[in-house]
């Protein structure tokens, strides 16, 4: 599915199944919002999705008409999910296309997605631009989500290990089952993390073996590393959107393994 709705050089196209060509316009979009904010307009379920084609997301679009080819100003990634839960969507707009009614435009459409569930806004870093968007469009805040951080770069204390604990590095292929309980017990009262299954854990579980510089996210923007391989690396879950617990893996949850 392909709509566009266009007014003076711009339009909005709303896209089913995201065209491969606009991965990397999307990606370049993300770091340059990300780069004049100080955070991501998206969180890492987002950006996974968008790649890997994620049947519950739409795409839309915001295209600015050039000389040779339309240019991407905005993007708004709603993700329907369970239809019985409301949608959610996150939405960039280029740092140089900001202030002209685009976002409001994203977020029109977005709502039109939606239907008819309602639709719920994830907002990341507190920018007073998202904000004043959002109340304009008649959103109002219910939910904040903090994420904490420690650098691993400073120093740890010491820590005295009880008797018969073993402390070590997650072995890919022998913890991940037990790993899994230990999670949805710690986290019965988060739906975003008490909620991981296997198959979200192995699609984050990533055995490197040729690797050359990456590019993580930090307070503050995104910072380069060099790892050691081989190496294995997980990333975040699901940190900004909601998925709410059912009543059965809650008990589960309870249940000692």
């Amino acid at each position: 599915m392909n709509n566009r709705a266009a007014s003076s050089d711009l339009s909005i196209s709303v896209m089913k199944t995201l065209d491969s060509y606009w991965i990397a316009p999307l990606i370049a979009l993300v770091k340059a919002a990300t780069k004049a904010d100080g955070v991501s307009p998206l969180n890492e379920q987002a950006i996974f999705d968008l790649r890997a084609g994620a049947p519950s997301a739409t795409h839309v679009l915001a295209l600015e008409a050039g000389s040779e080819h339309d240019e991407l100003v905005g993007y708004a990634f709603v993700d329907v999910g369970d239809p019985t839960q409301d949608a959610t969507a996150e939405l960039v707009v280029h740092p140089t296309a900001r202030c002209r009614g685009i976002g409001r435009q994203l977020v029109s459409a977005a709502v039109k997605v939606a239907q008819p569930a309602r639709l719920r806004l994830w907002a990341h870093g507190g920018h007073p631009g998202a904000a004043a968007m959002a109340a304009h469009s008649g959103f109002t805040r219910v939910r904040d989500l903090w994420q904490m951080r420690r650098s691993l770069e400073l120093p740890l204390p010491e820590v005295a290990t009880p008797e018969g604990i073993t402390i070590r590095t997650f072995e890919p292929g022998v913890d991940e089952s037990r790993w899994l309980a230990v999670n949805a017990r710690a986290f019965a009262e988060h739906p975003e993390q008490g909620e991981i299954t296997r198959a979200d854990l192995d699609a984050r579980l990533v055995c490197v073996h040729d690797l050359g510089p990456l590019e993580r996210e930090i307070d503050g923007g995104l910072q380069t590393v060099e790892v050691k391989t081989p190496a294995v690396m997980s990333v975040d879950l699901r940190l900004n959107e909601p998925r709410y617990a059912s009543l059965p893996n809650i008990m589960k949850a309870k249940k000692k393994p």
